[in-house]
């Protein structure tokens, strides 16, 4: 009678051992007729928090010719990401890198850094329904920086401006792809509900080129 306190904690602590291992940080599963719960785009803070994440040097001249985009920085979501070109797939809509964990540029359009909108676009979830690489990005708020490494070292700053969600029915490529005057920086992610087609909307996030 002794040993029975000792095997209900013993217990009790493989549960919590095994919970911890079974349910990964943002997973969550995705049935065709179910929304995913999603955090919502809020105003800047009195104070920003404490991000543990090395942010890379920041040079203080943009170069006039910026190279291939290859790491994209977040510090707000603890997010540093490699960054692939993409192109259309067969119906002509911008692709994504196949793994849920690198983000996609669109090389046909402005390289981040020159003048232009230079887009990137990243998985909300992965096919298992687990958390892709722009899984947090409504987390951001107005004035968060997000930083982009070229592959010839230079690192551009960008500040975030405003976010917009759309139908993706309905979506304004010409605002989002087309010609600028300033030096613009567009990401893209799913939103609303899912179904076999895919999510219904689309949300993004656009950041303007820091001085």
């Amino acid at each position: 009678m002794p040993r029975v306190p000792g095997l209900v904690l013993l217990l009790s602590v493989a549960l919590i051992v095994a919970g911890a291992v079974l349910v990964p940080a943002y997973a969550d599963s995705v049935s065709p007729h179910q929304s995913l719960p999603r955090p919502t785009f809020i105003p800047p803070p009195t104070q920003t928090p404490n991000v543990h994440v090395q942010v890379w040097a920041i040079a203080t001249q943009s170069p006039a010719n910026p190279g291939e985009p290859v790491n994209l920085l977040i510090p707000r979501l603890g997010l540093e990401a490699e960054i692939q070109p993409v192109s259309l797939t067969a119906d002509n809509a911008m692709d994504v890198p196949a793994d849920g964990d690198k983000v996609g540029w669109f090389e046909s359009g402005a390289r981040p850094g020159e003048a232009g909108n230079a887009v990137l676009a990243g998985h909300l979830t992965t096919g298992y329904g687990l958390a892709g690489v722009f899984w947090g990005l409504s987390r951001l708020w107005l004035e968060d920086k997000l930083y982009v490494e070229d592959d010839r070292g230079h690192t551009f700053q960008f500040r975030v401006t405003h976010s917009q969600t759309f139908e993706a029915k309905d979506f304004p490529t010409t605002t989002i792809f087309g010609p600028g005057t300033g030096a613009h920086l567009n990401l893209i992610t799913c939103e609303g509900a899912w179904s076999w087609q895919g999510f219904s909307q689309r949300l993004v996030i656009f950041a303007e080129l820091v001085p």
